[in-house]
């Protein structure tokens, strides 16, 4: 039996107060383990928690801010010259390809010190094109785990890098990095760029926004930390339009949900 809700309450049930009692779906899990393995996207319990307590010490804001100045890079150096060149030569671009681009690019030098330049003005073959060339930008994982065992200082910024020195003098399997690798780049590149593209439709189509938003932009001269009007039309194209719209679940034990229904 399938059953689906939306309700705020049966959602914070199922995720958050009776959490241990939802697996995820087996079928996903057999569909995707090959390229997933059992990294965080897959996996469920105490191995989950002990993976999300990982990666959590990573995203704390003041861990993160040190990423900012990644992706101030790639848009001054790359996406915003891309744009103003496609308006002043009047092209027609594929903006979600272009963003796609851009937030792997973005994506791959936070989590591991690389990067691919996919949005480059000659717009290289897209991510995941070539099956050799992406295994062999994936063996960094491999190179920086060798340089770290052979005592190396291991200084580098990124996620990766950070976590390897945090697990110095204790095994990381290779395959574990390279799942967890994947999984990075699936929850960070599949997220942001479905969530850019959706914004810039929304502002494109809502002139009034589109106004505002400039109009505040250039009131408060590029500070993002007081750019309220901003925040919260982003927050609503989250809403209208989130990157991961549906999450699958099974209940281990029978249950009620908050709403009353039985599953």
């Amino acid at each position: 039996m399938v059953v689906c809700t939306k309700d705020p309450s049966n959602v914070k049930h199922i995720l958050k107060t009776r959490f241990n009692n939802y697996h995820k779906e087996r079928t996903v899990i057999e569909a995707f383990s090959d390229l997933f393995g059992k990294a965080l996207f897959l996996s469920d319990g105490a191995e989950w928690k002990s993976q999300r307590q990982i990666l959590q010490h990573y995203f704390d804001p003041k861990e993160f801010h040190a990423y900012i100045s990644i992706v101030e890079e790639e848009l001054s150096s790359r996406l915003v010259p891309f744009l103003s060149n496609a308006e002043k030569t009047a092209s027609t671009i594929d903006l979600q390809d272009i963003l796609r681009r851009f937030t792997f690019d973005s994506v791959c030098q936070i989590g591991f010190g690389f990067d691919p330049k996919y949005l480059l003005p000659s717009v290289p073959p897209t991510p995941f094109a070539d099956t050799y060339k992406t295994a062999t930008k994936l063996s960094i994982l491999r190179k920086k785990k060798e340089r770290l065992l052979a005592r190396e200082d291991l200084e580098d910024k990124d996620v990766l890098a950070r976590i390897l020195r945090r697990a110095k003098g204790e095994q990381v399997d290779d395959t574990f990095l390279i799942h967890t690798a994947v999984n990075f780049i699936m929850g960070g590149h599949d997220a942001m760029c479905p969530a850019l593209t959706w914004f810039f439709w929304l502002v494109s189509s809502n002139q009034n926004v589109e106004k505002e938003i400039v109009r505040e932009i250039r009131e408060k001269d590029g500070r993002l930390s007081d750019m309220v009007y901003m925040h919260t039309s982003i927050y609503e194209s989250l809403r209208l339009f989130p990157p991961f719209p549906a999450d699958s679940k099974e209940a281990v034990d029978d249950n009620v949900w908050p709403d009353g229904a039985k599953v």
